[in-house]
């Protein structure tokens, strides 16, 4: 049986332990599985205080009042924001959604593994570093709450290619600069654990609400790791 997690998007969010986790890399990639119909704008997952553009930080944001997807890297230049454009996915369905960074190439962010980046404004470069603590659901600021479903939260020190992107919306596992996984398969309680064994711990303020409801396009369980890893590996 697999599982996803609801959040209600009142202040509902869950700080990772490591505040270093993936901050300030020349080049990361974040995938996430999301089911949602929110118009506002929510935080999906951040490490950031705030949305403004002079506060070092990034995340995957909704939208509003679009309910797109855009992924923002504010550095020491700028807030430089890419989007899914006219691709919306707030429809009610599953959606996996990649945001990859490179400091001299760009962003580039994938709907479903195909590549629909919409050129927003700002510039890549520049230092985001900040201190403040990588959150799924919200900004450490706690006023951009996500509403809606998630799954298997992923995050590389690399850059994603399409054909990697477009392997994890079909199920497949990209080991290579994997850094941290949270695959919430928990199925109960406010503690979300990375299976990759770099101790990024998330806990809930408020316990989620655990679903059977998920996405075709998640590995399942891993009954028997090796096995399953050798069925959906893709370097």
């Amino acid at each position: 049986m697999s599982y996803s997690i609801t959040l209600t998007g009142g202040s509902q969010n869950g700080p990772n332990s490591n505040a270093t986790t993936a901050d300030n890399l020349s080049n990361f990639s974040v995938s996430v599985w999301l089911k949602y119909s929110s118009t506002a704008t929510r935080a999906i997952v951040a490490k950031t205080p705030y949305l403004f553009s002079n506060t070092p930080g990034w995340g995957l944001f909704v939208d509003s009042p679009n309910t797109n997807i855009f992924f923002r890297i504010n550095n020491t230049v700028s807030a430089y924001d890419v989007s899914t454009g006219t691709n919306n996915p707030a429809d009610g369905t599953w959606h996996n959604i990649i945001g990859t960074y490179d400091s001299v190439a760009g962003s580039h962010i994938y709907l479903d593994g195909t590549d629909v980046t919409t050129f927003v404004s700002g510039s890549a470069g520049g230092n985001y570093s900040n201190p403040n603590t990588f959150a799924i659901g919200d900004i450490s600021a706690n006023n951009l709450s996500y509403a809606g479903e998630m799954v298997d939260l992923q995050i590389w020190n690399v850059t994603l290619t399409s054909v990697q992107a477009a392997s994890i919306a079909a199920a497949g596992i990209i080991n290579t600069g994997l850094i941290a996984h949270w695959r919430m398969q928990e199925g109960s309680g406010a503690l979300l654990n990375d299976s990759t064994g770099n101790g990024n711990l998330i806990t809930f303020n408020t316990t989620p609400t655990w679903t059977t409801d998920t996405p075709a396009g998640i590995p399942p369980p891993l009954t028997n790791p090796k096995k399953n890893a050798s069925m959906f590996l893709v370097f």
